[in-house]
């Protein structure tokens, strides 16, 4: 009977866990790029740094503005960014107004520097959009589970075949 309880328990937390990631996945993907913070200044210093994870971020300091912004590439290709962004050039820059103690940088959203864009909204939007779908997916797999189990009381396979 424990066992049961237990079982249940950890179904409805999973359901509830994978609903709430699919929320705020599909919030973040769904979100306007003028719902972000954004600001126009000029580059004071920019680069490619090691973080303590030791992973490459590109980082832009600039003027105006205490923080400092941050553009992570999964490739760590940064040489379009590196070569594009001059150090006196007056750049736009969309960003996640996060907490600052929590994270060294802030996130970048967009860059634009006159017409044209550097880096784009676009990349984050599917990002969150294939989370959303990933996170839907497992959600709908946990909802199956649990019709299994209350209709056999146990669970066959609870694991997938392509694992």
């Amino acid at each position: 009977m424990l066992t049961k309880i237990l079982n249940l328990f950890a179904l409805v937390f999973g359901l509830t866990l994978f609903l709430f990631l699919t929320f705020i996945f599909y919030s973040n993907a769904s979100k306007k790029l003028t719902e972000y913070s954004q600001i126009d200044s000029n580059v004071l210093e920019k680069g490619i740094i090691k973080t303590d994870n030791n992973s490459k971020i590109f980082f832009i300091k600039v003027s105006n503005f205490n923080e400092d912004f941050a553009v992570y590439n999964m490739t760590k290709n940064y040489s379009k960014l590196e070569n594009e962004i001059r150090i006196g050039d007056k750049i736009k820059i969309y960003f996640e107004n996060s907490n600052p103690k929590k994270n060294e940088y802030l996130d970048v959203i967009q860059i634009e520097k006159g017409k044209e864009i550097l880096v784009s909204h676009n990349k984050h939007k599917i990002t969150y959009y294939f989370l959303t779908l990933l996170s839907s997916l497992v959600f709908i797999y946990i909802i199956l589970m649990v019709i299994e189990y209350l209709k056999y009381g146990e669970f066959k396979k609870p694991i997938p075949t392509i694992f």
